[in-house]
């Protein structure tokens, strides 16, 4: 405010000086026409009466005093004319300055407050550049990131797909195991019934060796059922491990599929937003340099250079003057629209960025709920995972157990003497949970620990690789969820820096208007040219009268070689006419006296 009131008496009192100039300047116009009229008035009257004077000596040349009035007349016309000129070409040395010094007047002179607003609209424009430039540096870390991770996700589904069929190699491998034992168990069903047929023959009323032949006859079938019970339990164990198989791997796969499809449809969302808002910036950078061209037209406008020759009375000079005027008014009146167009241009930028803002953040905010929906399906799989484990180690321990209590020789009970009595705890037979015990070898005597060694089925030592290979798919498992964690947090922090850029930008936008700046013009204009409609009345008032003048010239340049011109006194006037009759002319002309003309 201060500034705008110390201003306003300058402005005011440089623009009463142009006004005062350019009146000076109209005035001396005024004066150069008429004294170029009176000298073509003068000019026509001295080629008339040069012919005038060549007839009257033609005519009188018997008189002797005709040729020297004749002269005198001629020399007092030449004297007059001589000094018309001389007053015109001192006119045009006055008009030529008095332009000069209207031109150093009206002259704009820019404003202190009008160049920090543009330095600073280019300290903006600079800086937005560099957040453009490091917002797409980090979108294509980004996207290079989330290559690398789909890169790691198709690694690690490939690395699953050999372990699966790994883990088929080791139950086929398992599976031939278990045809062993039962071939093995079907050689001890023959070598129990080859024993069987030999103690019929030897003594068929040793009781003794009856009870232990019923006895092997009772382990033998025990041994044949454990044995059905642990094909059972290995075809079991099969159809868990093939439950298990297609389960993770579908799993897997639908996972990888969804965050491959998320992942490149978020890359394609973020590169739309990095591509839209450099159009946008870009458009703006458009405004504002569209803004600081107006700005430095307005701050530095081309002198017009003053004419060097002033024509006859034809105006020319003041018309290519009221020319040039005009169409710097012109470009006065359309700066308004420019400033319009400007802000227009502006408030729609901004608006753009608002809505790209606002798409890349509802983006972002999908693939939040994407990323939790994939941890909480996958922490669910992992669970199932684990328990399906857990039931197959109880499983392969017990088979690991049965196998070792199978693999154990058949101890034979200690020989009794033929014909002694069976004590009822000889006679009685022992029972299933007995027969399973591990500690009946150590009651019984080791008489077939060579021939029952032979005949046992061979002892499962490749059960702890068995667990290795679920252990290892379980370690898979759980480092690649711990990767899709990193991962979603690695996105989740980049996403909310990136939301965190975005929100920046978006403040620094609505910070930057260009109201002030547009203010500031128009009030220096308003300052420079505080009467610029009143001026161009003036000058169009001026106009209509040269326009008026001009008429009336030609008119009297029509007229004037019509009439006689009467030879003139010695003073230089006419015979006939009063000495003022230029002056009274020009009344005529002009529609005033010539006191209002001075």
């Amino acid at each position: 405010m201060a500034s705008s009131s110390q201003a306003g008496p300058k402005a005011r009192v440089a623009s009463q000086a142009g006004t005062h100039t350019l009146i000076s300047i109209l005035q001396k116009c005024r004066q150069l026409g008429e004294l170029e009229h009176d000298k073509t008035a003068l000019e026509a009257q001295s080629k008339i009466q040069k012919a005038e004077a060549k007839m009257s000596l033609q005519r009188d040349s018997e008189y002797p005093v005709v040729p020297e009035i004749l002269k005198q007349a001629q020399e007092a016309d030449h004297a007059r004319l001589l000094e018309v000129t001389g007053k015109a070409q001192k006119t045009r040395d006055i008009l030529a300055q008095l332009c000069d010094k209207l031109l150093v007047e009206i002259r704009p002179r820019p404003d202190q407050k009008s160049i920090s607003l543009l330095e600073a609209v280019g300290k903006k424009q600079e800086h937005l550049a560099h957040e453009l430039k490091a917002l797409q540096d980090l979108s294509r870390t980004t996207i290079s990131e989330q290559k690398k991770d789909t890169a790691q996700l198709k690694e690690d589904n490939a690395n699953l797909k050999e372990t699966n069929i790994q883990l088929q190699g080791e139950i086929a491998s398992l599976k031939q195991e278990v045809a062993s034992s039962r071939e093995g168990m079907a050689k001890l069903t023959n070598l129990v019934t080859t024993l069987m047929s030999k103690v019929d023959g030897i003594d068929t009323a040793t009781t003794n060796v009856g009870a232990e032949i019923r006895q092997l006859d009772v382990r033998a079938t025990q041994q044949s059922s454990q044995a059905d019970a642990m094909a059972e339990k290995m075809q079991g164990y099969d159809s868990i491990l093939a439950a298990i198989d297609p389960t993770s791997l579908e799993q897997t796969t639908a996972s990888s599929a969804l965050e491959r499809a998320d992942m490149a449809k978020n890359i394609c969302e973020q590169s739309t937003a990095v591509s839209e808002l450099h159009s946008q910036v870009e458009l703006l950078q458009t405004s504002i340099k569209a803004g600081n061209v107006v700005a430095a037209r307005i701050a530095a406008p081309a002198p017009v250079p003053a004419p060097a020759v002033f024509p006859g009375d034809d105006f020319t000079s003041v018309r290519f003057e009221i020319g040039k005027l005009g169409e710097r008014l012109a470009k006065l009146e359309s700066l308004p629209r420019i400033v319009d167009a400007l802000s227009n241009s502006h408030q729609q930028a901004v608006m753009d960025q608002r809505t790209n803002t606002q798409k890349l953040l509802k983006a972002n905010g999908g693939l939040s709920d994407v990323f939790g929906h994939l941890l909480k399906q996958e922490t669910a799989a992992r669970r199932k995972d684990l328990e399906r484990v857990l039931s197959l180690e109880q499983i392969v321990s017990r088979f690991d157990s049965s196998a070792a209590t199978a693999a154990k020789a058949v101890p034979a009970e200690e020989e009794k003497i033929p014909g002694s009595k069976a004590t009822p705890e000889a006679s009685k037979e022992p029972s299933p949970k007995d027969a399973g015990m591990p500690d009946s070898g150590a009651r019984e005597g080791t008489t077939n620990d060579t021939s029952a060694s032979a005949s046992a089925p061979r002892p499962v030592g490749e059960a702890s690789e068995v667990l290795a290979d679920p252990r290892a798919l379980q370690d898979k498992l759980t480092a690649l969820e711990d990767s899709v964690k990193k991962t979603g947090v690695d996105v989740g922090e980049k996403y909310t820096q990136l939301r965190m850029m975005i929100a920046t930008l978006d403040n620094q936008f609505n910070n930057l208007t260009t109201k002030d700046l547009f203010v500031a013009i128009i009030g220096q204009v308003e300052i420079l040219y505080p009467n610029t409609r009143q001026l161009q009345q003036d000058i169009t008032a001026v106009a209509d009268k040269v326009r008026k003048l001009e008429q009336a010239s030609t008119r009297a340049e029509a007229i004037t070689p019509q009439k006689r011109m009467p030879i003139s006194n010695t003073n230089g006037n006419a015979r006939g006419q009063p000495a003022d009759a230029l002056t009274s002319k020009r009344r005529r002309l002009n529609g005033g006296t010539a006191a209002e003309n001075e």
